[in-house]
């Protein structure tokens, strides 16, 4: 299993909205940038900004903003390591203020090397261009704290391959917090592709995303080695399967919480599993609760691996929006409480 930008949409529960924004807030002060046609040998300046997002981020120091010119397009697949520490700061790389936001039309992954990275306010796509045909993700997130946020990811031109919208690989403390992931492998039928496949991860915090549109599998996928994560007031709607864990012959995922979501009109089964055949690792500890859980004829659970508790059958009056996502009903009977995410500390995992 490891193996288009979009308007502005948002899914409220309670009072806590998960929003996408269209560009960035003037409050943005940029400390470095990078544009299409810049060069790396430049300063980094606005006015001669460097040319890969890898400079950019080796360039930034903890607690600076790398910025990327409203509505520019970078076409190449970069992978970028950034050096953020605890306690001096992130680092962050979003769209400069002023204009629509900046595209990633080949999508992006981090290395195992970045630190305390946050990629806001951006739209990522996936290209037929250069770049790995066989990247799992449009985004891939490695190494410690990385994070999405306030982004989009969708379909893009790509065709033929399994791609999933975001995919953790070797992350640990991964964020993914008020985006909207879509049709990400709209352009290849047949081929998996999920909206989140927290595949070897720990402690990760997957909240207030709208996942929609991911015919060929699932809005969130724990497998093969998902630890101790928790996926909370996300809207998953019209995907191929709501919530699945997994594992393979060597790992399975394990202490995993599902908790206060909208998982609506699935086209498979909306929660279930699968693992390798006797002898491997079996999934322990996943439970899937107090979820708003609704379709016509799709059967809520199948597999082995989880628990089930709390959920209510009810039509949580999903509306779509007018050029695309969705939204809950000012009507909605699933307004959830706010709270912690509750993520348990993965610093004593280790990866397979």
């Amino acid at each position: 299993m490891l193996r288009g930008a979009l308007v502005v949409t948002a899914v409220i529960f309670a009072s806590v909205p998960a929003m996408v924004a269209e560009g960035s807030p003037v409050a943005v002060r940029c400390s470095l940038w990078a544009a299409p046609t810049g060069a790396d040998t430049n300063p980094g300046t606005k006015g001669s900004p460097f040319l890969s997002l890898d400079k950019l981020a080796k360039s930034l120091a903890p607690g600076q903003t790398g910025c990327l010119p409203p509505g520019a397009t970078f076409g190449k697949r970069e992978a970028i390591t950034a050096g953020g520490k605890s306690g001096k700061g992130r680092i962050t790389i979003t769209t400069g203020p002023g204009g629509p936001r900046a595209l990633l039309a080949n999508g992006v992954e981090t290395t195992q090397a970045t630190r305390y990275l946050t990629l806001t306010n951006l739209d990522l796509t996936a290209a037929n261009g250069p770049g790995p045909p066989d990247a799992p993700g449009t985004l891939v997130l490695r190494g410690y704290s990385t994070a999405l946020t306030r982004s989009v990811v969708g379909p893009g031109s790509l065709k033929e391959q399994g791609r999933s919208c975001v995919v953790l690989d070797h992350a640990r403390a991964a964020v993914v917090g008020g985006n909207v992931l879509h049709d990400c492998n709209g352009a290849s039928p047949g081929q998996y592709g999920a909206g989140v496949l927290a595949a070897i991860s720990a402690g990760a915090r997957i909240s207030d995303n709208v996942i929609y549109g991911n015919a060929g599998g699932d809005g969130i996928a724990f497998s093969p080695n998902a630890q101790f994560s928790v996926a909370r007031r996300n809207l998953i709607v019209d995907n191929g399967g709501g919530i699945y864990f997994g594992g393979d012959t060597k790992t399975a995922s394990r202490g995993n919480r599902v908790e206060q979501n909208v998982i609506a009109r699935s086209s498979n089964v909306v929660v279930h599993s699968g693992y390798a055949s006797s002898g491997s690792p079996g999934g322990l500890g996943n439970v899937v609760r107090g979820n708003c859980i609704w379709g016509s004829g799709t059967p809520t659970a199948a597999g082995i691996g989880f628990a089930m508790s709390g959920n209510r059958k009810v039509n949580p009056r999903v509306v779509k929006r007018i050029g695309g996502g969705y939204r809950l009903s000012s009507s909605s009977p699933c307004k959830f409480t706010t709270g912690s995410h509750g993520a348990t500390s993965a610093n004593d995992i280790l990866f397979g």
